[in-house]
């Protein structure tokens, strides 16, 4: 392949239970980094966190419940910072 100057991202996407069929898929952007980003969630949803940020916010349980799942990147950052976060 001729490096043409764009770059190419992938992102691979593993679901943490059974699809159905027809079922709406969602994606949890705490994801995707540690802290990097804030924003509001208009999902309107009833477990809704309301507001979206990085893995390191996430609630114990709800770390405890990605275990297994997480990317290189939110690994190596949970050894490293692990030590310090809110264990709820």
């Amino acid at each position: 392949m001729e490096w043409t100057g764009y770059r190419y991202l992938l992102i691979l996407f593993v679901a943490i239970r059974d699809i159905r069929q027809g079922e709406e898929v969602t994606f949890d952007y705490a994801m995707t980094d540690w802290d990097y980003f804030e924003f509001l969630c208009n999902c309107r949803e009833c477990d809704c966190r309301n507001v979206v940020r990085g893995f390191k916010f996430l609630p114990a349980g709800k770390r405890e419940e990605y275990k297994g799942f997480l990317s290189l990147h939110l690994e190596r950052l949970l050894k490293e910072f692990g030590s310090q976060l809110n264990l709820q």
